[in-house]
Order: C-alpha cells, then structure tokens, then sequence
C-alpha cells in the first residue's frame, strides 16, 4: 500500500523539467506537456486586458488640461491680438494665419502637479526634432525630441523660451517610457572607468562599501 500527497503542476520553476518532456515522445513536433498544461498564454492575455482597461480608465498621470483654453495677454492686461498683412502673408509658416485673431500663448494658464503633456496650448499646430528650426515667427511652438523629458517650446522673437516638459506618463510599468525616472530604474548601462566597465545602476551597499581605517 502506498500513500501518495499530489498537488496540481503549475508553469513555475519547481516542474520546468517535467513541462519540458514532449508531449508524445512518438511524435516530437507534437510540443511539450508545457504546451498542454500550461495557463501562460491565458494568463498574459487576462493581463493585458487588465491593463488596457487600466489605461483607458487612466490613460497618464497627472491631470489632463488639454482641452482648457488659454487666453493669451498683453503687459496692460488686455488681450493680445494680432492683425495679418495680406500682401505680405506667407502661407508656408504655420503660424500666419489670415484668420488668427489672438497672439499664440507665451505660457499655459494652469498650474500644478503633472500638467505638462508636451502639446502646444489651444490646439496650436506645432513642430518637432532635435534642433530648432529657422525662420520662426513670434508664438511659434517646437517640441525638442532631444530632450528627456521632451519639452515644448516657443519663440518670442528673439529667442525660444521653454513652455513645459512632457511629464505626463502612461501608468503601465514597461521598458518604452522614456522619462529621467524611468531610465534611472532601468537603467542598464555601463561605464568604463580607468579600463574597467561598472554597471551605472548601483545598490548603496555596492558603491558605498566599508572600509578600514588605518589611521
């Protein structure tokens, strides 16, 4: 008489070489008994519903005030408007347009915690790329891809003032946010110092080790 304590096999460390006999050692193209046994694929399918309805419920951090208008300001406090020569008006340049009526913002008219998305205010058509560009007109906007995080900017007529950083972030935890938080966590680079390579992520107790003191 034997007694014997089963318990169910899961996809997990302890079973991988059981999992990794075939499935019918008569027909080896016929898989592994992971391919059988195993929940890994319906699980990461359950997840990945979760996560997209996470990020459909909370697509960023931070709060969403894109769809805020900002009304745009002269020193007197009065609003900024602009007129449009049509005998000089170059239609290549985005930012003259015969039916502006306002100066483009010089700032968003919010503040606080996470606000900064990257998008020019009121829908401003804006451009993008690691350098700016020449022939920009006073309330051009230009997002300077360069940069991490990235950050909007606009001509004044002189030179290009920062608007704000893009910091706003979807929630999901993967290797694709490219944010200074995230590529500090994940930071996987190495550097070479005196002809030996050091991994630039360190624990405390890796870059901060006893020493005796001899003195």
């Amino acid at each position: 008489m034997y007694r014997l304590k089963c318990k169910q096999i899961v996809d997990s460390q302890e079973f991988k070489e059981i999992l990794d006999l075939p499935m019918d050692e008569e027909v080896p193209t016929a898989g592994s008994l992971r391919d059988l046994l195993s929940t890994y694929e319906k699980d990461m399918q359950i997840n990945q519903a979760v996560v997209a309805q996470a990020e459909a419920d909370a697509k960023k951090s931070g709060y969403e005030t894109g769809h805020f208008f900002t009304l745009q300001t002269d020193e007197e406090g009065r609003v900024e408007l602009v007129t449009a020569d049509l005998t000089e008006l170059d239609a290549s340049v985005a930012n003259e347009l015969a039916d502006r009526v306002m100066q483009t913002p010089d700032r968003t008219g919010y503040t606080g915690y996470l606000l900064g998305d990257g998008i020019a205010p009121n829908g401003e058509i804006f451009g993008h790329g690691i350098s700016f560009p020449e022939g920009s007109i006073t309330g051009d906007y230009f997002l300077r891809t360069d940069m991490v995080p990235n950050r909007l900017f606009r001509y004044d007529g002189r030179r290009w003032v920062k608007i704000e950083d893009n910091v706003r972030m979807t929630l999901t935890n993967t290797n694709t946010r490219s944010t200074q938080k995230g590529t500090f966590i994940n930071n996987t680079n190495t550097t070479t110092v005196a002809g030996e390579s050091f991994p630039e992520r360190q624990s405390l107790s890796e870059a901060l080790k006893a020493k005796t003191d001899n003195i």
